[in-house]
């Protein structure tokens, strides 16, 4: 029924082709608007799948926690950043039982000391 060119075709037959690929007679308004109404397009231009609760519901909870995980990784990354950091190198041991005020004494004279009662 598809015509080969772009000619343009009577509007009962048009009508036919509709319905016949609609599977439905569609011959008043009220025929049409149930038929539109199935087909799920709003006034608006919106799906019907759209004015699902449920569908919305789950997308805002998904937008949602995605929000959150970025917040998440964003405050992690600027805690670490913000992290001092601390460059070990190997220092000398001394006791902790050593309460001498200067350390370096000990490590001159080689002289043990008892240990403080």
């Amino acid at each position: 029924m598809a015509p080969s060119d772009n000619s343009t075709e009577s509007s009962d037959r048009l009508l036919s082709y509709l319905e016949h690929r609609a599977g439905r007679s569609l011959r008043s308004r009220q025929a049409i608007d149930q038929y539109v109404d199935t087909l799920g397009v709003s006034p608006s231009g919106a799906a019907a799948a759209l004015r699902d609760p449920s569908l919305r519901i789950t997308a805002g909870v998904s937008v949602l926690a995605l929000m959150f995980l970025f917040y998440y990784f964003m405050d992690v990354g600027v805690q670490i950043s913000s992290l001092h950091s601390a460059v070990l190198t190997p220092a000398t041991i001394s006791s902790p039982f050593d309460h001498r005020q200067d350390r370096g004494e000990r490590a001159r004279s080689g002289v043990k000391t008892d240990l403080p009662s």
